[in-house]
């Protein structure tokens, strides 16, 4: 997806957070989880975290249940690694990999959370 495309993807996830009633603590956390993919995506940092982080605050209940947290447990991996932070890496990472192992559901980054995992068993 072009960097254009993300923006409008914020725009519309930011405003999607104005009209969900403030009880739906499901869409709320796909919303600011789905923000946080699109800011990194566009390696604005900071904010992806931020959102992320987020999403994982708001919603513990989807935590268990849904199919984007370990894009998202994967990516604060990432950004972790990236900052030299790498017991907060290791602690996302594992995080991605036990969600893997229960729920053997499909991720395209697993050759690279496993990589980064392997790699951050070693410090």
């Amino acid at each position: 997806m072009t960097e254009h495309k993300y923006k409008k993807a914020i725009k519309l996830f930011t405003k999607s957070l104005f009209f969900c009633p403030k009880n739906n603590i499901k869409l709320l956390g796909l919303a600011y989880g789905e923000l946080g993919i699109c800011y990194t995506d566009i390696d604005d940092i900071d904010r992806g975290e931020f959102y992320l982080l987020k999403s994982l605050e708001i919603n513990p209940v989807l935590r268990k249940n849904d199919n984007l947290f370990p894009e998202i447990f994967s990516r604060l991996g990432f950004i972790y690694k990236e900052r030299g932070q790498y017991n907060r890496a290791k602690e996302y990472l594992n995080k991605a990999i036990v969600y893997k192992n229960k729920k053997r559901k499909s991720f395209t980054n697993w050759d690279l959370v496993e990589r980064y995992h392997k790699e951050l068993s070693n410090i």
